[in-house]
Order: C-alpha cells, then sequence, then structure tokens
C-alpha cells in the first residue's frame, strides 16, 4: 500500500488536505484515511487532525483517485495551550485503514477461508501549508478537491 499527501491548503479556519493512497490491491475498494497537521517544535508545536475517505474508481481499480480531508487551522499545543497552523513547513502524518476481504485459506479439500482483516498503513512527510483557496490550488496542481 502507498500513500501520500498532495496539498495542504489554509483557507481561513480550516486545513484542506488532498492525497493519494493505492492499496496495490485489486479487491480494497475503500479506505478511512486519518490525518494529522503538526507545525512548529517543542513548545511552540500544535496539530490538528482530520478524516477522509477514499474509494476506488469503479471502472479502473488501478486509477489513482485523491481524498480529501478538511480540519481545523486551530490546533491543540504543548501543555494545554492552542494556536494557529500558519503557512510554512509543516509535518503531515497520515494512517490509511482498509478492510481486506475474506481470502482462500489452507484446507485439506474442504473450501476454507480466512476471515477478512483490518490492515493500516501510516506514512509521515515533511511538506509546506500554502495560504489560499484549497480548489484553486488543487486546480493548479491538476488534483481534484
Amino acid at each position: 500500500m502507498v500513500g501520500q499527501f498532495l496539498t495542504l491548503v489554509r483557507d481561513g479556519n480550516e486545513v484542506t488536505a488532498t492525497g493519494t493512497f493505492n492499496p496495490e490491491n485489486p479487491k480494497i475498494k475503500h479506505a478511512t484515511v486519518l490525518f494529522m497537521v503538526v507545525q512548529g517544535e517543542d513548545d511552540s508545536m500544535v496539530w490538528t487532525h482530520g478524516s477522509a475517505a477514499w474509494a476506488a474508481d469503479p471502472d479502473d481499480p488501478t486509477k489513482k483517485v485523491p481524498w480529501v480531508g478538511t480540519a481545523s487551522a486551530e490546533g491543540d499545543g504543548v501543555e494545554g495551550k492552542r494556536g494557529w497552523l500558519d503557512p510554512g513547513t509543516v509535518r503531515g502524518i497520515a494512517v490509511a485503514l482498509v478492510v481486506l476481504p475474506a481470502q482462500p485459506g489452507e484446507g485439506d479439500g474442504a473450501r476454507k477461508f480466512e476471515p477478512p482483516t483490518i490492515q493500516a498503513l501510516t506514512w509521515c512527510v515533511s511538506s509546506k501549508l500554502v495560504a489560499g483557496n484549497a480548489t484553486e490550488v488543487a486546480d493548479a496542481m491538476g488534483v481534484p478537491a
């Protein structure tokens, strides 16, 4: 499985995150993406979190389909402080959760299946949080918002 961030845009009080997810398994049709955006270090650190849904293209499961999620631009800080994410360098951290359907198992002539499982992929990248209109930024980069 492969996941990535494409854009992180602050538009007023909201951060819109876009990315791609490739489960590398045509049996996986959807995922829930939980993400966090972290800025600063030590006692000046601020973070926020959001979620997104990803679904495979029903006509072409190999097509890269983006996920889009939002989070508040105001986030938590160290020792109960609150703060705002500002344009600049951030860390994007995400996990995609998928359900892998039941799989054929080992058996002695009987038709056996292993039960479905939940699998997770986590990724972390340094990125830029930019200010602007999330739709306009995504359009300029060729990413559906």
